[in-house]
């Protein structure tokens, strides 16, 4: 397939969430920090269990607080720390070809071989190059094919290696 593909798309605050929400969420469920995780987690129950048996207040808050910071709070204070970075709204121009990826905002070239992977996310795709990441809103493909078509260079530059 020697076909182009020419991608624009605005980056703003809106398409700025859903990058780092679907990031967030493919980076913990591809890393260690689940497990760590889940070891946090398993500890600080143990804690809140021993806590309310000897009615332990102190300790009973310190690991509530330290619960509802592991689900909820590092996931925010990181969204507000990426959002606060923003520069305000930006027009994205990509060329995708049988090479690679020419980002023109960044003057930048990624060849697909250089690529990881491609992951299809409900609100766009990521592409996955570490320790680089980026995210095409699905607002930026004009149809379906042209979607598949993206997905299609990526799958035969991996089979031509």
């Amino acid at each position: 397939m020697s076909k182009e593909l020419k991608l624009d798309f605005v980056w703003d605050k809106e398409v700025a969430k859903n990058s780092f929400d679907e990031l967030y969420k493919y980076e913990f469920n591809h890393s260690a920090k689940k497990y760590i995780g889940w070891f946090f987690i398993a500890i600080l129950q143990y804690g809140i269990v021993g806590a309310l048996l000897k009615a332990k207040v102190a300790v009973l808050i310190f690991a509530t607080v330290m619960l509802f910071y592991w689900y909820y709070g590092k996931k925010i204070i990181a969204k507000r720390r990426f959002l606060k970075n923003l520069e305000g709204e930006k027009d994205i121009s990509l060329l995708v070809d049988s090479e690679g990826i020419k980002f023109f905002h960044d003057n930048l070239f990624w060849k697909w071989n250089e690529i990881e992977n491609l992951v299809d996310v409900g609100s766009g795709i990521l592409i996955i190059k570490y320790p680089n990441h980026y995210f095409i809103p699905e607002g930026a493909f004009k149809t379906f094919e042209e979607k598949n078509d993206f997905k299609k260079l990526f799958k035969e530059s991996k089979n031509q290696s």
